[in-house]
């Protein structure tokens, strides 16, 4: 979305950049609806304000009980958490996405915030800092709010069809479509991306010794190490059968090695309960710039197994492969 300052002008008449602000206003709403994610969608709109008003320094507050709270802002992480109570009224555990059009993050003065939307759990709060732009965005929230719980109901709708049934986990629709769009995301802003692949050791053997309603069960106990792991940004899908994948955004191999460790040993040191060990193999790889999903996804796959070729229970990081 091309993002374009705009400020009063002093040689044109008030209609004049009344007409100005309106352009503005309109393309922000239709670059909300049409964004191909609802994280895209607020990054953009947060991009757009605060080139259009930098002193502002603008900060969106999305909250709901499926994702918890994040923040896209043109203010770094550790001010969006401090500001995050003041702004919600209520203490929350807060995914922060910069929004930084120079690599700086914007200054802090007196805060004033907006309410966007107040829905059931559903929550949407604009902060930014007072000055002569007060009233515009005022106007702007006005305009936006049906467009937000317009989206925020869609995305509820999405989430649905997009969860695996048995472990609540996102599916391989949702896989494949998310893996896109962080790739995209993570070569626009040059941010660091992650993916861990695994699957259960010998998960085959455990179903024809056990049954099908133990191996079901051991799935749902491994989706909840993986959340129990997992941060609010983090992405966990259930590709299909024993098959498990993480996206990590803002994640580089190092911490995705250590994430992996932890799920590892999280279900090798779970208790399973009648003498019965679960082990997973790990493969982990991450996003090169200028490379491709195919070739991230396959790293990992690589990785998954290597791990298991070397006996399971382990993780492993194949690079090189095309």
């Amino acid at each position: 979305m091309a993002l374009t300052r705009i400020e009063p002008n002093a040689n044109l008449s008030a209609a004049e950049n009344a007409v100005r602000s309106f352009g503005l206003y309109t393309d922000s709403l239709v670059a909300f609806l049409s964004s191909a994610s609802l994280e895209g969608a607020f990054t953009d709109l947060v991009a757009l304000m605060a080139s259009s008003f930098p002193q502002a320094a603008p900060v969106v507050y999305v909250c709901s009980d499926e994702t918890g709270c994040r923040s896209y802002g043109a203010i770094d992480e550790l001010a969006a958490r401090r500001e995050a109570e003041r702004a919600l009224g209520r203490r929350a555990k807060l995914a922060h996405f910069p929004v930084l059009l120079d690599s700086r993050p914007r200054a802090l003065n007196d805060r004033f915030d907006l309410n966007v939307l107040s829905q059931g759990r559903d929550q949407v709060r604009l902060s930014v800092n007072h000055g002569y732009h007060d009233e515009f965005f005022g106007e702007w929230v006005k305009i936006l709010a049906p467009g937000v719980s317009q989206r925020l109901a869609a995305e509820q709708l999405k989430r649905m069809a997009y969860r695996d049934g048995l472990t609540g986990l996102y599916n391989r629709r949702a896989w494949d479509e998310m893996l896109a769009l962080e790739i995209e995301r993570a070569r626009r802003h040059g941010t660091a991306l992650a993916a861990i692949m695994f699957d259960v050791d010998r998960f085959k053997i455990i179903n024809d010794k056990r049954g099908h309603q133990v191996g079901d069960q051991i799935l749902i106990e491994i989706a909840a190490v993986i959340n129990e792991c997992c941060r609010k940004i983090d992405l966990p899908f259930r590709l299909g059968g024993d098959e498990f994948a993480l996206l990590l955004p803002q994640t580089d191999i190092q911490a995705a090695c250590r994430l992996a460790e932890r799920l590892r040993r999280g279900v090798a040191e779970k208790a399973w309960g009648e003498g019965m060990k679960v082990s997973v193999s790990v493969g982990v790889s991450q996003y090169d710039a200028g490379g491709s999903a195919e070739r991230m996804v396959r790293q990992a796959d690589q990785g998954l197994y290597l791990a298991k070729a070397c006996g399971g229970n382990q993780v492993e990081i194949v690079k090189g492969v095309q």
